[in-house]
């Protein structure tokens, strides 16, 4: 971090536009895009590559092009359960560093709630 963007950073506190908070709606919204679109979707067009290229297969069998066909098709669905299991990761990172920020943020409350703010020092 620059000396420059640190004192920036400073005075939007101190303005009042908290730069450095976390953003729990967006987090929300981004396991909500996870959950009911972007897994659904990763599904639908792996189930679907899956069903044509297992007819693909059946229909080439003997061919050196069925072969082909055949070592593509375990590719594809490697890098379909990989990319279904990064997005399972994602969301559950998501979920976490969402329930962790609200911990934090409870915990720092808590000791600001218990600092003596009186002039007697």
């Amino acid at each position: 971090m620059s000396w420059e963007e640190w004192e920036r950073l400073k005075a939007n506190a101190l303005a009042g536009q908290p730069d450095m908070r976390t953003d729990r709606t967006g987090k929300s919204a981004a396991i909500k895009a996870l959950e009911d679109t972007i897994q659904p979707g990763a599904d639908r067009a792996g189930m679907h590559a899956e069903e044509s290229s297992g007819a693909a297969v059946r229909e080439f069998t003997g061919w050196d092009t069925g072969a082909g066909l055949k070592d593509a098709h375990q590719e594809w669905e490697s890098q379909v359960k990989s990319l279904k299991d990064r997005l399972a990761a994602d969301r559950a990172a998501l979920r976490a560093n969402k329930r962790e920020f609200q911990q934090v943020d409870h915990g720092v409350g808590g000791g600001l709630t218990q600092i003596d703010t009186g002039t007697g020092l």
